[in-house]
């Protein structure tokens, strides 16, 4: 419980789209020591609380240099609306990075006031304006996921890095890969008591970026995990009369 609460909550400062993935490992613990009830909700709790007590420090931090309670950082506001303004949908489908939109399409923040907001203010800004086209918009993030996917685990590298023979050698090494790892992701399926952990953490990046949005490397620490189910599919692969060892 300690120690797996200590690595979910330095996780989760290191990077806090893990913050979508604790919740799902807390589950995967209850399914794991299913049907033993009483010890699986007490390591739950028990993990939880720990990683609680592993962000406190960084949240009270927070609290005073912003005076208000922010929960991990100031930058989720501005990429949230990166995500979601009239020109996400122009950049993705020229799997352009989506930092440069303020600047190319010239969108002032001063004349919008924004100077005289704190850093926390301005995340709390960027959010209302990304809620603010969802509104206007209601289909547009339905429209806009697929197109976020694929930024993030398709085999065509994001954002495009303009040199071809780069694009065509991420393509080449990437694809085998990602389609034999969902292979062995849709084989895995008999031992899910086990593998739903690795499956949790699929989940959860692409929730993350489905809400927000992805790009090749934001992938990269999935990749190990991508190469497990690669393997995993290739001992269960014939090789002439025999098989690989599980």
């Amino acid at each position: 419980m300690i120690g797996t609460g200590i690595a979910l909550g330095a996780g989760i400062l290191c990077r806090s789209n893990m913050l979508f993935f604790a919740p799902l490992a807390m589950l995967w613990l209850l399914i794991r020591m299913w049907p033993d009830n009483k010890r699986a909700f007490k390591v739950a709790a028990g993990t939880g609380f720990v990683m609680i007590l592993t962000l406190l420090p960084w949240m009270a931090r927070n609290y005073m240099v912003h005076g208000q309670l922010v929960l991990l950082g100031t930058n989720g506001g501005y990429t949230f609306w990166q995500s979601h303004n009239p020109y996400t949908e122009k950049y993705l489908r020229m799997r352009s990075d989506l930092d440069p939109i303020a600047f190319n399409e010239g969108i002032d923040w001063q004349s919008k006031g924004l100077a005289d907001l704190s850093e926390a203010e301005q995340d709390h800004w960027f959010y209302q304006e990304g809620f603010h086209f969802i509104r206007q918009h209601p289909l547009e993030p339905v429209r806009l996921a697929g197109l976020k996917l694929w930024s993030l685990w398709g085999w065509d590298l994001y954002p495009d890095s303009g040199n071809p023979k780069k694009n065509a050698l991420f393509t080449l090494t990437f694809a085998p890969l990602f389609v034999l790892g969902l292979v062995g992701l849709i084989m895995s399926w008999k031992q899910w008591r086990a593998a739903s952990l690795l499956w949790f953490a699929f989940i959860a990046f692409s929730l993350v970026y489905v809400v927000f949005y992805g790009k090749t490397i934001y992938r990269c620490p999935l990749d190990p995990l991508i190469l497990v189910f690669t393997a995993f599919a290739l001992t269960r692969v014939p090789l002439g009369r025999r098989k690989l060892p599980a």
